[in-house]
């Protein structure tokens, strides 16, 4: 309690000034309530951008990732096309050379086929003009 001299010099609080500042405490409340009403409204807005601009990137992430991995594979197929190439090349510098082995090989069958056909005969001939031979 307050010591009567002082108490004498506080004024009496009335029922007026308690609801009035009972209002203008409901008025703050209310807006307060507002304003945090509007802040969930933003960052329900904020939260759905968000969430747009999350499926864009992704989608962007996506394509390029694609257009990543279609180059790749074109520039690998483009090489694998250049080794095929250069093993055909080689197979047909390979396959000529093969051809004009066997021309050669030919050649030399047919040489040979006629050197061994003058054997023969040279034998015929040093069999007939043998002495020994005729006798018996």
């Amino acid at each position: 309690m307050l010591p009567p001299s002082a108490a004498g010099s506080v004024p009496p609080i009335s029922d007026g000034i308690i609801l009035e500042k009972i209002a203008s405490n409901e008025q703050l409340i209310e807006a307060y309530a507002r304003g945090l009403d509007n802040i969930q409204i933003l960052l329900g807005v904020f939260a759905v951008l968000i969430t747009v601009l999350i499926i864009y990137l992704g989608f962007k992430v996506e394509k390029s990732a694609i257009k990543a991995a279609t180059d790749e594979a074109i520039s690998q197929l483009a090489q694998a096309q250049e080794r095929i190439e250069g093993c055909v090349t080689k197979a047909e510098a390979a396959s000529t050379k093969a051809e004009r082995l066997l021309i050669d090989l030919e050649g030399h069958k047919e040489l040979a086929a006629s050197h061994l056909e003058k054997i023969r005969r040279m034998e015929r001939d040093v069999h007939e003009s043998n002495p020994k031979k005729r006798v018996g």
